[in-house]
């Protein structure tokens, strides 16, 4: 068991026409969930949601034949609740905010109403579009919906998954004061002054309801760790103590790269999660595929004396084949950016990349500085004004079995946007 304090500094400021499709092109998703599920609909549909981003976190895997036989996938439903503006945050969270819509049963059935509807187009693009319109009449007249219990409007309806345009508000909601948690801490990237922080904290993750899968020998996932407040902004609470354990299926603590590192910038700290290491006397030593014998673990996090912050249980597991011992660790050599509403997305240019990649971007005035992790070669950074900025790209190289690791820069470049 590790404990690992947050002894940070915080340095950062405040931050076409359609011309033909498959089947019937008025569905989000192809059963009539009203029907076969009633009121119970938006709980299937966050188990489909969920299990697609676990084995695809981009959300463009289709949902199984059975649930959906055209193709939707869970990156149009979140398209269309972003469109329409019921749902602001990330795609990762996306069924944690599922699971929060109530069964509404009471509103104006006659009414025609503008809904979302997923497209097969002839030439075979898929698209979500809101040209669609019917009353939410279906079941024989007594379809559902669902609502947002925060606004008290409807937002999707229990047949077909449509999400609802212009839905009426049908609970009553009451204006709330911010709830306010036990701990005193401040904003990260504003000044240090101690305030109450907005609660319930949450304790995050980039790899939050994944399970970290490890493919080759000597692979490394970084992994990334913060708090944030109820308005997701990341938060700093002095001298927080995190407890931090990996152990694998045996219960035996995990030889990886044992003390995570501090982000003073982000308010957060980075583990490095190895391939796995072989057992008993071997222990330690360098292997090969079929050597590992423990092959799966979890890690725990939590916040000590903070039980109203949750903590996080993160799957691992080596995935091993011969078929992946011979492939060669990708370089970066190239860096594709894209910027838009203070929101930084680069591409390393590659489609495969062993490991996760550690992207540090340094501005020229006041030396504020990002980070953030480069999964298959994509990153994004939020709330970074435009500018001028070394980008470095950090990787870890073949560890020497003496369990310390240090990143090494592997490429960099000055950008401006």
């Amino acid at each position: 068991m590790k404990k690992i304090f947050f002894m940070i500094f915080i340095g950062l400021f405040c931050l076409g026409a359609i011309t033909a499709w498959a089947g019937t092109a008025h569905k989000m998703i192809d059963k009539d969930y009203g029907t076969l599920y009633g009121d119970k609909a938006i709980i299937q549909l966050v188990k489909i949601v969920q299990e697609s981003l676990i084995k695809d976190s981009s959300g463009k895997t289709p949902f199984p034949k059975t649930e959906s036989f055209y193709g939707s996938a869970p990156i149009y439903l979140y398209t269309a609740f972003k469109k329409s503006g019921h749902y602001k945050g990330e795609l990762v969270d996306f069924p944690n905010y599922l699971r929060t819509l109530v069964p509404a049963y009471d509103f104006d059935r006659s009414r025609v109403y503008s809904l979302s509807r997923f497209i097969v187009k002839g030439d075979g693009k898929k698209i979500v579009d809101f040209g669609f319109k019917r009353p939410i009449n279906r079941n024989g007249g007594k379809e559902i919906a669902f609502a947002d219990p925060k606004t008290g409007a409807l937002v999707i309806t229990a047949n077909c998954m449509n999400v609802i345009l212009d839905g009426e508000k049908v609970l009553e909601t009451e204006s709330k004061e911010p709830v306010m948690s036990s701990q005193k801490g401040w904003l990260c990237g504003c000044d240090r002054k101690e305030i109450p922080l907005e609660g319930p904290l949450v304790l995050r993750s980039n790899y939050e309801n994944e399970t970290i899968v490890l493919t080759q020998q000597r692979q490394k996932k970084i992994l990334l760790l913060w708090l944030e407040d109820v308005d997701g902004k990341k938060v700093y609470i002095p001298l927080s103590e995190i407890i931090f354990t990996d152990v694998n299926k045996e219960g035996k603590s995990e030889v990886n790269y044992l003390v995570p590192l501090f982000d003073p910038n982000n308010c957060s700290i980075y583990h490095i999660k190895w391939w796995d290491r072989v057992g008993g006397s071997l222990r330690g030593k360098l292997h090969k595929a079929e050597d590992v014998l423990l092959d799966s673990g979890i890690i725990k996090v939590s916040v000590k004396e903070y039980p109203d912050i949750n903590s996080l249980l993160i799957p691992w597991k080596v995935h091993y084949s011969k078929l992946f011992d011979k492939k060669e660790v990708v370089k970066v050599k190239s860096l594709m950016t894209s910027f838009q509403n203070n929101i930084l997305t680069g591409d390393l240019g590659s489609r495969i990349f062993v490991h996760d990649r550690l992207i540090e971007i340094t501005s020229f005035e006041g030396l504020k500085s990002w980070r953030a992790v480069a999964r298959g070669g994509v990153f994004t950074v939020k709330d970074i004004p435009s500018g001028e900025y070394l980008v470095q790209i950090f990787h870890f190289p073949k560890d020497s079995n003496k369990g310390t690791l240090k990143p090494q820069v592997e490429f960099e470049e000055i950008i401006s946007f």
